[in-house]
């Protein structure tokens, strides 16, 4: 496409000789141009993004991915122009990248912060979109907050500044609300209808002992 092409071409452009003087190297580049353009068309069908790896932006010069941050960083490509018109050259791609990584970064602290002490402002449910987790509604944010609110940290201890520990990185607060939600959607008003009951690791994930 002429997307692909265009961020191809301004990626290379900004190259040394001895990056693209084989094919297998060209090839590479490309590859990742076109996962960036699946990832924007998110009228494919997928709205998460995940075509484009992390290997893929660090391929096409992108900084500030990790794989905590990839989920949001993805999420943000596929919510640009299902064209690729605003991510076809590497500077547009890298301001898309690093205003995810800043929400994802800002939304993390304040989660952080919340386990740390209740007093602080609450997480909303966009708080928890901007760092890549998913199942957070308006309908259940509160019910997520106080689970972020009981967790322990390393000293087992909530209600301290190591609780922090808990939330500090995606996959801990997707294990959370992904517990949660288990609980939550078997506490439906009929007995016995519940294929699979929570499990003990879910009551601990939330602050349950």
């Amino acid at each position: 496409s002429a997307t692909k092409a265009s961020l191809l071409g301004d990626v290379i452009d900004g190259l040394s000789t001895t990056a693209v003087d084989t094919v297998p190297e060209v090839q590479t580049l490309a590859n990742a141009a076109a996962h960036v353009m699946a990832s924007a068309n998110s009228t494919d069908g997928n709205a998460t993004g995940n075509e484009v790896s992390a290997a893929d932006l660090t391929a096409l010069g992108i900084t500030g991915v990790t794989t905590d941050n990839l989920p949001a960083v993805q999420a943000a490509i596929a919510a640009t122009s299902d064209d690729g018109t605003a991510v076809d050259t590497r500077a547009e791609l890298q301001a898309v990248v690093s205003a995810a990584v800043a929400a994802y970064n800002a939304s993390l602290l304040v989660i952080e912060n919340y386990a740390s002490a209740n007093t602080n402002p609450a997480p909303t449910a966009q708080d928890y979109i901007n760092i890549g987790v998913s199942g957070v509604s308006a309908a259940n944010v509160a019910a997520i907050n106080s689970a972020v609110d009981a967790q322990g940290g390393t000293d087992a201890t909530p209600g301290n500044a190591d609780d922090s520990t808990s939330v500090d990185t995606r996959v801990e607060v997707q294990a959370i609300v992904n517990s949660y939600n288990a609980i939550l959607g078997s506490a439906d008003g009929t007995h016995g209808n519940t294929a699979t009951l929570p499990s003990t690791q879910d009551y601990a994930n939330i602050g349950v002992t």
